[in-house]
């Protein structure tokens, strides 16, 4: 097999076959935050997206309908 500037696997030099992500692990302080957002969470009720992780508004309908549901 010739070879063509892109590895054995074809993706690249040395391709990503062997590549593997470093774990992350988060610091207390990062959980905390996590832990903070998921307490002042509001989910709407009708679609299930929420206002912190999704980006929902909850500005006009009250009762945890999201903007977009009203």
């Amino acid at each position: 097999m010739a070879e063509n500037g892109f590895g054995r696997s074809g993706l690249g030099i040395g391709g990503l076959g062997g590549y593997i992500e470093p774990a992350t692990v988060p610091s207390i302080e990062a959980l905390r935050r996590y832990e903070k957002l998921l307490d002042d969470d509001i989910v709407c009720r009708v679609c299930g997206a929420s206002m912190n992780f999704d980006g929902a508004m909850f500005t006009t309908g009250g009762e945890n309908i999201c903007d977009d549901c009203v």
